[in-house]
């Protein structure tokens, strides 16, 4: 039986645990090709948060489509602190299901930039995003989505320890509503509410004071029809 000292131990420790972090960041960030062009599919309030990075390069394309195989739902818990906590909206593979997006062009530095502020990045095929409109989904490029692969998430329901936050809802359906006006497409809001799944009577109102203070313009009272319309008895 091999004996190595205390020092030695320590040492192969940290070099297994740098290992198989890159490994994971691989996993998790996979390179792109620069000599593809490079499409994302965003969603819900992630829609917003990716605009308001990119708004000095505003994107070239933006096609509102539907992602077939996925889900989207309130299933992504996050911590920051025992005071801040939530579940947020996530995406993950699941056969036959489907959610409404919108695929945006973007770069190799842009999506440097969204992986900062994202779960994992992973490929998506074309031939599972189908367009909402007269728009043609790109026949080449390669198609990335943002998906709970992250050991930074927790991929359960929502709970009373962690609730869906009012003032997150409010930027997800309001970026909703913003899009479906933008491409006269009058059902995405409502899909943005039908195809997500995971909602719960654990649901806080923090629109007076936002639990991640966020100054947003929302449109509170457009977001609230359309809550009553399909979520009446949580909401």
């Amino acid at each position: 039986m091999l004996y190595f000292s205390p020092l030695i131990r320590r040492s192969l420790f940290v070099l297994l645990f740098i290992t198989g972090g890159v490994q994971a960041a691989e996993e998790c960030r996979p390179a792109t090709d620069d000599k593809k062009p490079q499409y994302l599919v965003t969603y819900g309030s992630h829609i917003h948060d990716l605009m308001q990075v990119s708004q000095a390069q505003k994107p070239q394309l933006e096609i509102p489509v539907w992602v077939k195989d996925y889900k989207r739902g309130w299933f992504m818990r996050s911590k920051h602190t025992d005071e801040k906590k939530m579940t947020r909206l996530g995406v993950a593979p699941s056969n036959n299901d489907r959610f409404n997006g919108v695929l945006i062009s973007t770069s190799t530095k842009m999506l440097s930039t969204y992986d900062k502020k994202s779960p994992c990045r992973v490929k998506v095929n074309r031939s599972q995003l189908q367009t909402m409109n007269n728009i043609a989904v790109p026949t080449e490029g390669e198609f990335w989505i943002y998906q709970v692969r992250d050991f930074k998430y927790t991929v359960k329901a929502p709970e009373a320890d962690y609730q869906i936050m009012q003032s997150y809802i409010d930027r997800f359906l309001t970026n909703c509503i913003q899009q479906a006006k933008r491409f006269n497409l009058g059902s995405f809001a409502d899909a943005c509410v039908t195809s997500t799944k995971n909602w719960s009577k654990h649901w806080a109102n923090d629109r007076r004071a936002p639990l991640e203070k966020q100054i947003v313009q929302t449109q509170p009272q457009k977001v609230d029809n359309l809550l009553k319309k399909y979520e009446g008895k949580l909401f």
